[in-house]
């Protein structure tokens, strides 16, 4: 009875996504935009105005948020009913066969959502090695639109191939590592064409946003430590600019760490002030630390159209426990990678006020905001009778109050 009810549910939640009519939304940006159109101009025209970036293991979508926890675990909220479900459709299915979504690092071929974007109501996955499947939101209708032909996986031990991607309209641009030097390629997901820009133009850049139907990202590294470019979507023209930090997107604006320029790779990146960048206007501010009143460089982790939220990323020593490690008594260092402080500043920087402070709780930076709630993929740590706890995941979601503060964050049940 209760493989019934799971079901029933599914198909219910299904229903309303059918009856949606909200934009879709992509799952690499978190920008709500129209489905994709055969007519370029129209997509193109859609996305004016909006910064196009990816976000990793989390997709916020128009009536659910999914998210990636780990290699093997994917979960959904449900922004209908405020609960957590896990990522699979099948009744009978106990999430261990290798073909069930809820259970994704165990593909062979790599698949998973850390590589995934969502682009008219399909998901499309591009694994390491050389393949690009899309399948329908529950999981139906796979399909392998792309093979590159490299006969590999990782079961075979074979050589990953292709590194990160980042969708922008129908186009799929895809860090390939097949060749001595990257390549940019480009699949478009309507047409099913693939492209090697690189190849044709004899340029390369990693897109790390675009905007304004443009690509911003990085060369390589190796011969241009640091570098940052400005492209078309064809790569035909290519130019070098300033460097765009950025961490996180409020309207126009990008917010990022500055860092120090580096003579090679190999030096670490020594941060030195905070950019806020206008894509509109082209105007950039880069303030120090201090000037923030702040005694750190922000960790951004989420933004809104008014503000960005930050914390201050430290690891924070909660004490030792005793554990039996071989037969042995081992004193372990239980930490925590911030101290449960949660910020928000205005888009220019200003008024920073903390919205959220329990000592006891971990924040990620796997976050959405929607509505009045915010749904987090942290957890409570805290030594209780001299044993590490950790309590409240893998999803929790708070009320964000009409004063900006937020409530505390409770563990969102998981139905299976």
């Amino acid at each position: 009875m209760k493989k019934l009810f799971a079901l029933i549910l599914a198909l219910s939640l299904l229903f309303l996504t059918a009856c949606n009519t909200k934009p879709s939304v992509d799952g690499s940006t978190g920008s709500k935009k129209p489905n994709v159109t055969e007519d370029v101009s129209d997509w193109k025209e859609s996305l004016r105005d909006q910064i196009i970036t990816k976000q990793y293991d989390i997709f916020d979508l128009s009536s659910r948020i999914v998210f990636q926890i780990g290699s093997d675990s994917t979960y959904y909220y449900s922004k209908a009913d405020g609960k957590a479900y896990i990522y699979c459709y099948d009744p009978i299915c106990d999430h261990t066969d290798y073909t069930c979504l809820a259970n994704p690092g165990h593909f062979t071929e790599g698949f998973g959502f850390t590589n995934t974007a969502f682009i008219n109501d399909r998901f499309w996955c591009v694994t390491l090695y050389g393949k690009i499947y899309s399948f329908s939101f529950d999981g139906s209708d796979k399909k392998l639109e792309y093979d590159a032909g490299y006969g590999e996986s990782m079961l075979t031990g074979g050589k990953s191939r292709w590194g990160a991607m980042i969708s922008y309209g129908p186009y799929i641009y895809i860090r390939s590592k097949a060749e001595e030097t990257p390549h940019t390629l480009r699949f478009n997901v309507e047409t099913k064409e693939m492209q090697e820009l690189t190849e044709k133009t004899g340029n390369y850049v990693h897109p790390l946003f675009f905007y304004d139907g443009m690509i911003y990202g990085q060369g390589d590294n190796t011969v241009n430590v640091d570098a940052f470019y400005k492209a078309d979507l064809e790569l035909e023209t290519v130019e070098e600019i300033d460097d765009i930090p950025f961490g996180a997107h409020a309207g126009s604006i990008l917010v990022g760490n500055v860092t120090k320029e580096r003579e090679s790779i190999e030096e670490s990146p020594e941060k030195i002030g905070i950019s806020f960048y206008d894509m509109k206007t082209g105007e950039q501010r880069i303030v120090t630390k201090e000037e923030l009143g702040l005694d750190y460089y922000p960790t951004f982790i989420a933004a809104t159209d008014e503000y960005f939220y930050f914390y201050k990323f430290e690891l924070i020593n909660l004490g030792t426990v005793i554990i039996n490690h071989g037969g042995k008594d081992k004193e372990v260092k239980v930490q925590k990678m911030n101290d449960g402080k949660l910020y928000r500043m205005n888009k220019d920087g200003t008024n920073i006020v903390c919205v959220y402070n329990n000592p006891d709780y971990e924040l990620n930076r796997n976050v959405a905001i929607y509505d009045d709630k915010i749904v987090m993929q942290g957890q409570y740590v805290a030594i209780e009778n001299g044993e590490k706890k950790v309590w409240g995941g893998p999803i929790q979601v708070a009320t964000i109050n009409s004063d900006g503060t937020i409530g505390e964050f409770v563990e969102v049940e998981i139905l299976q």
